[in-house]
């Protein structure tokens, strides 16, 4: 999973606005993860601009095969709670401006807080989905009158199989089975699956209940 481009972006200005000295920006980068194969890739950075020096170092984190996810959450976490601000740059050479510096942090944490709310929110909603797929949509008469109307000539072949399928979907959800649905790929229909780790037996009575 790709680090957000928004959080990266948020991230490259707090670095900007608390790190005035290349040599600092190069550490941080350090002190997060960055190997010297990381580092190597600046060459000499003291012939960059400081948003330069940022930008090659995220570039090349993100075209790593693990897309730099370990060295962009370090970076993250360091951002976050960061509370070393040098005075000799932002009260006596003033190049930096702490009400810059704790803006900049403060959006970066309200950015993670949206984003970890939304991933709590999107785990919670499949959850609801799967517990939605798990419980039982018809009671146990109203599976045999649907198992009853199956005999009936003017259903085809193939809707009778469909429908039989959905009633021993049913019949597995009644007896506390973990169910896969159906679904189709490229058209074509792949049939759904049964945990039988528990409440097979309770299913081999509902199946008989519909036939006697």
């Amino acid at each position: 999973m790709a680090f957000p481009s928004d959080i990266k972006g948020s991230m490259k200005s707090c670095i900007l606005k608390i790190f005035w000295p290349k040599d600092d920006i190069v550490s941080f980068f350090s002190d997060n993860g960055c190997t010297k194969k990381d580092m190597a890739i600046l060459g000499n950075h003291k012939e960059l601009s400081r948003s330069n020096i940022i930008s090659t170092m995220f570039d090349h984190l993100s075209s790593k095969h693990d897309e730099g996810l370990g060295q962009f959450r370090s970076m993250l976490q360091s951002l976050q709670n960061w509370d070393h601000f040098d005075s000799y740059y932002f009260d006596q050479l003033k190049k930096l401006k702490m009400e810059d510096a704790l803006t900049a942090i403060g959006h970066l944490k309200q950015l993670q807080e949206i984003r970890d709310y939304k991933i709590k929110s999107d785990r919670a909603k499949r959850e609801q989905k799967e517990k939605d797929v798990q419980s039982p949509k018809k009671t146990l008469e109203e599976l045999k009158k649907s198992f009853l109307s199956l005999f009936n000539n003017s259903i085809s072949n193939a809707d009778r199989g469909y429908k039989l399928e959905k009633l021993l979907l049913e019949l597995c959800r009644l007896s506390s089975l973990e169910i896969t649905e159906p679904f189709r790929v490229n058209g074509e229909q792949i049939d759904g699956s049964v945990n039988s780790s528990f409440g097979v037996q309770n299913l081999g009575l509902r199946i008989k209940s519909l036939i006697i």
